[in-house]
């Protein structure tokens, strides 16, 4: 092997290397995260132990510990943890991992302290991101021997991924690996297609620019012009029009408990009857807003479902979003989380409204009676199902170049 050659490797190899260890260093910062997630929910937990059975002066309840109010407090943020490959595919769009928290029937995304964080946390610099862009070029442009650089992208991935932090204690996580390695051997044996069809260095230059660069910006281009996602701005105006005459409504009927204070009257049922018209209100305001929801979701998963069609057509977007459902820093390990919580959110929300009858704040072991959220990692076909698309597309696409004709 020429000097050359060991210098182009020896190049590709520290990369490499940099952008593993950066993985792992974003890696451990998300699970700083779920710590912080953890300390929180616990926190919560305790404040609401302390607050319950509180009452006013006048030896009744207070208003600020009502079932809704102390329910509140307590709700606990709910955050799938990091993934195991987390590092080596860290992901710039599809890892802002939403946290989510029970919220009157269902759950919702937490717009709190964790969202910052969470999106910081995304990466730009990892193993997935040198195999797409940086691999092609040792392998179409490095002088010597083009079929000994068949197993390069293999040998970087099973170096890079144990680096980057990721667990190699579970089943799941050796065929993710597994999986990782055979997606990088195809890439890798496509662009040596590419060099041993194509004889002139610009035409080669040429593909890698419009494969890796110009079609996946045009795929993305067009999917957002002809099919563009929803609008948060618009969605927010909507939201905002749907809710006016339900908040109008609510707000007549909670002005006595602020002008009056009715709750010191010797009534004994007037924080039942605020908790039940906050039930109500909600209850009002979640139909108001759901259909609006329902069409921003639907138009999203479309848009999504358009833009992976179309990255087909790019051999460097396909192995890019099949390393991340690989690495679980996809979408598809997301939308299983976020159905869980959807369903833990209203568990919750059952659990409270039960005791609404009660007319009094929950008590220690009341809190202690109320479900816990347990996180369940995704399964195995949710994953490598898209992750198999990328293996079969990324075949399809060696088999064309392997069928065209050598140039002149």
């Amino acid at each position: 092997m020429s000097r050359n050659s060991l210098i182009s490797l020896s190049a590709f190899f520290l990369l490499s290397l940099a952008a593993a260890w950066n993985g792992r260093r974003m890696r451990e910062t998300m699970q700083q995260l779920d710590m912080q997630v953890a300390l929180a929910n616990q926190q919560r937990l305790e404040m609401g132990k302390l607050n319950a059975g509180f009452v006013s002066l006048e030896g009744r309840p207070r208003l600020e510990d009502s079932v809704v109010a102390l329910g509140e407090k307590v709700a606990p943020w709910m955050a799938p943890p990091t993934p195991g490959l987390a590092g080596a595919a860290i992901g710039q769009t599809a890892l802002r991992r939403a946290i989510w928290r029970p919220a009157g029937g269902s759950a919702e995304q937490g717009l709190e302290v964790f969202e910052n964080a969470q999106t910081m946390a995304s990466g730009s610099f990892d193993l997935a991101l040198m195999l797409v862009f940086v691999l092609p070029l040792v392998l179409l442009f490095a002088p010597g021997p083009g079929m000994l650089l068949l197993g390069l992208g293999p040998l970087v991935s099973l170096i890079g991924i144990p680096l980057a932090g990721a667990p190699l204690t579970s089943a799941d996580s050796w065929l993710r690996i597994a999986v990782w390695v055979l997606l990088s051997g195809l890439y890798g044996r496509f662009w040596l297609l590419v060099r041993q069809r194509v004889s002139a260095y610009w035409v080669s230059a040429a593909v890698y620019v419009s494969l890796v660069l110009l079609v996946p910006a045009m795929v993305t281009a067009i999917a957002g012009l002809v099919v563009p996602p929803p609008s948060r701005v618009k969605l927010a105006q909507q939201t905002q029009e749907a809710l006016r005459p339900v908040m109008e409504k609510t707000s007549r009927e909670l002005a006595p408990f602020y002008e009056s204070h009715p709750e010191y009257v010797e009534a004994g049922h007037t924080v039942a009857q605020y908790d039940q018209i906050r039930l109500r209100a909600e209850a009002e305001w979640r139909a108001a807003v759901a259909p609006l929801k329902q069409e921003a979701e639907d138009r999203a998963v479309f848009h999504r479902r358009v833009l992976d069609m179309l990255a087909k057509l790019s051999p460097a977007s396909t192995l890019y979003l099949a390393l991340l459902e690989t690495a679980g820093s996809g979408v598809s390990r997301q939308e299983e989380f976020e159905a869980s919580a959807k369903a833990f959110g209203q568990k919750w929300a059952a659990g409270l409204q039960a005791r609404m009858p009660q007319g009094h704040g929950l008590r220690p072991a009341e809190l202690d009676q109320l479900p816990r959220f347990s996180y369940q990692e995704q399964s195995t076909v949710s994953w490598l199902t898209p992750a198999g698309i990328g293996l079969v597309v990324l075949g399809l696409w060696g088999i064309a170049v392997g069928f065209a004709k050598r140039s002149v």
